[in-house]
Parts: C-alpha cells; sequence; structure tokens
C-alpha cells in the first residue's frame, strides 16, 4: 500500500505509517506526494526518474497540509480501478466516483463545500454517456441532459438561480444543435427562439423584450449577400454581423425602423436608400422626441441632417449648436451638399443630441456607430 503526503505533514500522522507493515504479502510505504508524478498510470520519483515500485497495485491515499484526507483510490497495475473519493480540506466529501480499467465509469457525483449536490454525470468508458444533471448551490436545479459517447443528444434545458424559471432549452443530435432552441426571461417571458438544422441556424430568429413585443427580426440564410453589400474595405465592418431590425414604428405620416450594425455614416445612407427610405431627418423638437423615445435605442446610431441653408449655423432642432469639431467641416464651402452628416447617443442616461469628437479626414468611410435610423415617407 502506498500513501501520498504533501509536505509538511504531522509528525503524529506520519508516525503511524514510519514501520513496514506487512499486508497481503506488500509493504506498506509512506512517500511525499511533491517528490513523485505520474505517467501512464506508472508512479516515477522526479529526482532521478526511477519507478515507485513499477506498477502500482493497491490503495493509494494523499492528504492535505493539515492532515485531512485529501484523495484516496484504488490502484491495479498502474491503472485507477474501484472507488475513488476526494475531499474538501476542512473535511466535507467533495467527488465520489467509479474507476474501471483507469477510465471513469458509472455514476459520479459532486458536491459543495456547504453539503449541497452540485453535479451528477453517468460515464461509461471514460466517456459521458446518459443523464446529467447540475444544481447551484442553493439547491436550485441548474441544468439536465443526456450525453451520448461524451456528446449531447436530446433535449437539455437550463435554469435561473433565484426563481427555479426555465432559462432555456435546447434539442441535440450528435453533440449538434438540431430543431428549436428558446430562451426566456427570468420574468417567464420568451426572450428567443430560433431554428437549428445539423447546427446551423435555419430561416428567421424571432426576439421579444421582457415585456412580450417583438424587437427584432433577422435572416442568416445568406451571409454572402450581407458580405457583398457591406465591404470588409470599410474600417468598422464586423465579419459576420448581420444587420438586426431592432424596432420599427410610425409617427406622423411617416415609418420608422431603427437598424442595428456597425457602419459608417455613407453605406448607413446606401443601406436606408436600399430599402426606398432614407436616414432619418428631424424637422421638429416633437419628431425628435418622439422617435427617440420610440426607438427604445440605447447605443449610438446614424441620423441624417437636413441642409437647408447653405449658409449660416448648423443647429439642432432643439436649438442647441452642432459640435465645434464639426464646423469646419459644414462651414468651410466643402460641398455641403454631401457633407450632411449627425446621429444621437446616449449620455449619462440621457437622450442628448450632438456630433461627438473630432473628425478625421476622410471620416464619412472611417467612423463607426452601432446603427442606423431610416425614415420613409409613408406608413408601413
Amino acid at each position: 500500500m502506498i500513501h501520498l503526503y504533501n509536505q509538511p505533514m504531522k509528525k503524529l500522522l506520519l508516525l503511524l505509517f514510519i514501520a513496514p507493515v506487512i499486508m497481503f504479502g506488500q509493504k506498506e510505504k509512506i512517500i511525499n506526494v511533491n517528490d513523485i508524478t505520474q505517467i501512464n498510470g506508472i508512479f516515477y520519483f522526479k529526482l532521478d526518474s526511477t519507478l515507485v515500485s513499477g506498477k502500482v497495485t493497491g490503495k493509494v491515499s494523499e492528504w492535505y497540509e493539515n492532515g485531512q484526507l485529501k484523495k484516496q483510490g484504488t490502484f491495479k497495475d498502474g491503472k485507477a480501478v474501484g472507488i475513488t473519493e476526494i475531499w474538501y480540506e476542512n473535511g466535507p466529501l467533495r467527488t465520489h466516483g467509479r474507476f474501471k480499467n483507469g477510465n471513469k465509469d458509472g455514476l459520479w457525483k459532486e458536491w459543495y463545500e456547504n453539503g449541497q449536490l452540485m453535479a451528477k454525470a453517468t460515464f461509461e468508458d471514460g466517456n459521458l454517456d446518459g443523464l446529467n444533471k447540475e444544481w447551484y448551490e442553493n439547491g436550485q436545479l441548474k441544468s439536465n441532459g443526456r450525453l451520448k459517447n461524451g456528446k449531447k443528444d436530446g433535449v437539455w434545458k437550463k435554469w435561473y438561480k433565484k426563481n427555479g424559471q426555465l432559462m432555456a432549452k435546447a434539442t441535440f443530435e450528435d453533440g449538434n444543435l438540431d430543431g428549436f432552441i428558446k430562451e426566456w426571461y427570468e420574468n417567464g417571458q420568451l426572450k428567443l427562439e430560433r431554428r437549428f438544422l445539423d447546427g446551423k441556424m435555419e430561416g428567421f430568429p424571432r426576439f421579444w423584450d421582457e415585456d412580450g413585443r417583438v424587437i427584432s427580426e433577422k435572416t442568416y440564410k445568406d451571409v454572402q449577400q450581407i458580405k457583398r453589400d457591406l465591404p470588409q474595405t470599410i474600417a468598422c465592418y464586423k465579419k459576420d454581423e448581420i444587420p438586426i431590425l431592432v424596432n420599427k414604428f410610425n409617427y406622423s405620416g411617416h415609418h420608422y425602423k431603427y437598424i442595428k450594425k456597425s457602419v459608417s455614416w455613407d453605406v448607413a445612407k446606401q443601406l436606408a436608400e436600399k430599402e426606398g427610405g432614407y436616414l432619418a431627418v428631424f424637422e421638429t423638437l416633437e419628431e425628435m422626441n418622439y422617435v427617440t423615445a420610440a426607438s427604445r435605442k440605447k447605443s449610438t446610431y446614424w441620423v441624417g441632417i437636413s441642409d437647408s441653408q447653405k449658409e449660416g449655423n448648423w443647429i439642432w432642432v432643439n436649438g442647441k449648436m452642432i459640435n465645434n469639431n464639426m464646423l469646419g467641416y459644414l462651414e468651410n464651402g466643402n460641398d455641403l451638399d454631401n457633407r450632411d452628416y449627425g446621429h444621437i447617443m446616449l449620455q449619462r442616461g440621457l437622450m442628448s443630441r450632438h456630433i461627438s469628437g473630432g473628425l478625421p479626414k476622410g471620416w464619412k468611410g472611417q467612423m463607426c456607430v452601432s446603427g442606423y435610423l431610416i425614415e420613409f415617407d409613408s406608413i408601413d
């Protein structure tokens, strides 16, 4: 029998095993675990790479520095067999399971330090196979599903920690998502729904807010078309990023769409025109306030500016002056008709209407914002 311990150990504990003891024809040995290493089930002394005593057969134990038993298991010809148990340093059992020919086999369990069951899983020949469950430290079920040859298979579910509300549900086949995947908010409201086939998304994903209102729809059917519409020569272009329709609404005979995607101003302008609209232009303070609130935006987006006067100061419809960094690009006779520019940003929780930052030369193809607002001259 081999006993492993971490240096230093209490002398009293050492004395229990100082004298050789004959058990089943084998001598019991005391070995510092820090002095050896294990390779393919065989223990070697680190100092000179000599074998501890061939392939280990018998019980192997390991202790913490405070004398608490850390790990105990059985080996046969250098391979773990039978029950293995692991404890926390302060005493509670942490892990319990069985080995067969060096591989995990059958039911394995793991606990939190407070004694609450953390996980339960079944193995076959070292691979997860069968029902797998996880719990939060408060006892609430965390996830539940089956594996086959180490891969997820069938229906998997996950729950919230606080109230036990279902968080997500998905179906797998041979480790790949296959079928519908759904997610819920903590209040029970459906959050999203997607369909997969052999691990690839199909059709139109749907998204809802916590009040049950549809907030966006997008398709992944033809990513290549998106790449052609938005070439990677645009500095802010993000590979495979799909435009998301965040919200749409009507106001005063006009229809609006808030699209979320990282684009430059001129690309946003092109995409708006491609849909038969234009980057939204606010003619009145009432329109600006309504549209800003109705879009439910949480980050910057592009809008247009109406260049109704060739001279004079540029101001927003709420009377605020445009940022001084922008004035040089608008007031110096630099093709004003093609220099219209603007966006809205969220600042300190309040909607403000101004231009942000300095504008480098060639700004139209370089500056990036996370979305754009399209306006149409008729109600949808």
